[in-house]
């Protein structure tokens, strides 16, 4: 997911969108609620609901822990 993700915008790119965190929080979200509507598999990407919404998770853990050092 992530490197789709860096080659359809910018390799790290992510680590730099404004209010990252919480933009990543709500796409977390919106995954989880595809996968537990029944449709498993993003049309878009091809990857599964839950591996966009564990990517976005995990980028939300990174951002909150480099926010606090």
């Amino acid at each position: 997911v992530g490197s789709d993700g860096a080659r359809k915008y910018s390799k790290n790119g992510w680590l730099t969108v404004p209010d990252g965190a919480a933009r990543y929080e709500d796409a977390a979200m919106r995954h989880l609620l595809k996968h537990f509507s029944g449709e498993r598999v993003d049309p878009e990407s091809g990857h599964a609901h839950l591996a966009h919404a564990a990517w976005n998770l995990l980028a939300v853990i990174t951002l909150k822990e480099h926010d606090a050092h």
